[in-house]
């Protein structure tokens, strides 16, 4: 009986111990479209355009802002 039991606490101990070496899985990012240009892949604005004029001199400003 005590075997057995030395036997499971080593098979947790090693298992536990296995667990904590692995590294971590990779966090998706917040920001979707930064994982798709990483991947090379295209991505499109569908929202809406609202409250700005969505020409070229309004993304010019816009691409000084602080949440560009």
């Amino acid at each position: 009986m005590k075997r057995w039991i030395v036997a499971v606490a080593t098979v947790i101990g090693a298992s536990l111990w296995l667990a904590c070496r692995r590294s971590p899985p990779r966090g998706k990012r917040i920001n979707r479209a930064i994982e798709l240009l990483e991947q090379g892949q295209p991505i499109y604005y569908t929202g809406s355009h609202e409250g700005t004029e969505g020409n070229f001199e309004q993304g010019v400003k816009d691409a000084q802002t602080y949440a560009d």
